[in-house]
């Protein structure tokens, strides 16, 4: 009786000890909570996701998405939202509003790598190390990562690898752009003085659609163009394809809506209230704005990096430009360029900004990265639109108050060519080059004219007659 008393004893200690085990296990283990879980579905619609014990998403059959939580303890019992989906199509990285980041594994050979894309702003970077992997992570077979990485691996048994040392590399050079292939599209032309949008195909005007208000910047995205309408404070959103306007936008009064930007497979659009300083992020489905972003005075154009991660927002008023991340919609930094600055171009690559001032009659090259202005180039009078040719290697300029077309070589930025516009395209505004083409279009502020300028020839190829002067341009492939 005793032998068995003692048994009972020590069967039901193992099971207690069994029951702690497991309850330990719980507590260590890495479960969202079901805000997270319901944002996290809803990043993927129409898409396959499964939560593992170990916080990691599966989407699909193969897509593996690694959680980084944060350091500091958050509330996740309240309403959580995805912040930022980067790409939007295929993403990459996840980040909520709640400072949770999903990263996805990048299938290289036999190896499964976590890392950042290029591109990632540093500053965001050094927020992410902060944080760390779930410690009680079920490593996928082959999981890599370099040394930058080590810091949120903690006990983690994931393979680190040493990056070979590579040369620095300057802001000036850029990336080697893929052969030229022939497309076929519409460009779009703003007229604000008339209030019209002229439609050329085959760089001949084909029609003209009445606006009733101040057309100013343009982007497309998902196959329809945004158009800033600055007197309206609205976007009017048009079909490239019936060449029909579709229900605008509306923001809020004394917006005075002038630069607009997206990513061509986007959700948002960023548009820049110049009267109010704002820089606002649109939601395309619904049309509302979400968030508003101070910038500094005077916002007139905005650009986004191909990578997706900043917008540069030039503060005509203030001769500066405001870096704002996307990532969390916050200006994270200002750089003073010159007087006046008018256009703003990004290198392929997301590392190189060009801004020209057209008082100060300069050209500021930005290195991205470091937020900071890495050359001033000296140009001609009252420099405006700019350009880079199709392979990256030479930098156009247009002088308005010269009524010149200046080429300047990459990396030295020496002088290369230029040339003198005809007596009919007067005040170059924008300047473009038409996909899969040698060919610059340059639009004209003066003259109801607009030229086509062959870079090869530097000679003025066409020059169409538009019926009124222009302003900016855009293509739209018609494939989209």
């Amino acid at each position: 009786m005793f032998a068995m008393g003692k048994t009972k004893l020590v069967i039901r200690s193992l099971s207690l000890f069994l029951l702690l085990c497991l309850t330990q296990g719980q507590a260590l283990a890495t479960r969202l909570p079901d805000p997270l879980k319901k944002a996290v579905q809803s990043a993927f619609p129409g898409t396959e996701v499964r939560i593992r014990l170990d916080g990691v998403l599966q989407v699909g059959k193969e897509d593996l998405f690694v959680p980084v939580i944060p350091k500091d303890k958050v509330d996740l019992s309240s309403d959580v939202q995805l912040l930022s989906k980067i790409p939007a199509t295929n993403p990459r990285v996840l980040v909520f509003n709640n400072k949770w980041v999903f990263i996805r594994l990048i299938k290289e050979g036999d190896k499964l790598i976590f890392s950042l894309p290029d591109g990632s702003p540093e500053d965001f970077k050094d927020k992410l190390l902060t944080g760390h992997l779930p410690p009680d992570l079920i490593v996928p077979q082959g999981m890599t990562t370099s040394e930058e990485y080590q810091s949120l691996i903690g006990e983690l048994d994931i393979e680190v690898i040493k990056a070979e040392k590579q040369p620095e590399e300057t802001v000036e050079k850029t990336e080697t752009a893929e052969p030229i292939e022939k497309r076929d599209g519409t460009v779009f032309l703003t007229s604000p003085a008339t209030g019209k949008i002229i439609v050329m195909d085959g760089l001949e005007k084909s029609s003209e659609l009445v606006t009733d208000g101040t057309p100013a910047g343009m982007t497309c995205c998902n196959g329809k163009l945004y158009i800033c309408d600055q007197t309206k404070n609205r976007i009017l959103v048009l079909d490239p394809v019936a060449k029909k306007f579709l229900d605008p936008i509306a923001l809020p009064p004394g917006a005075s809506p002038k630069g607009i930007a997206s990513m061509a497979r986007g959700k948002f659009l960023y548009v820049c209230e110049t009267a109010q300083n704002y820089v606002s992020v649109v939601e395309i489905e619904s049309g509302k704005a979400l968030m508003r972003t101070r910038v500094r005075p005077g916002p007139t154009k905005v650009a986004i990096t191909p990578s997706g991660y900043m917008l540069l927002v030039l503060n005509g008023q203030s001769g500066e430009v405001t870096f704002v991340s996307t990532l969390n919609q916050k200006a994270v930094g200002f750089v003073k360029v010159g007087e006046l600055p008018s256009e703003v171009l990004i290198s392929k690559n997301s590392k190189a900004a060009f801004v020209t001032n057209r008082v100060s009659n300069t050209v500021s090259i930005i290195d991205i990265a470091n937020r900071r202005v890495a050359r001033t180039l000296k140009v001609g009078e009252g420099p405006t639109g700019i350009a880079l040719s199709p392979d990256e290697q030479l930098l156009f300029v247009a002088n308005a108050k010269d009524n010149t077309i200046v080429a300047y070589k990459i990396p030295d930025y020496t002088k290369a060519k230029d040339v003198q516009l005809p007596l009919d395209v007067e005040f170059p505004s924008k300047i473009m080059f038409i996909p899969g083409t040698q060919k610059l279009l340059v639009t004209s502020a003066a003259t109801d004219t607009v030229g086509v300028l062959d870079t090869e020839t530097m000679e003025f190829s066409e020059q169409p007659r538009i019926g009124c002067t222009t302003d900016n341009a855009i293509w739209i492939d018609k494939a989209e």
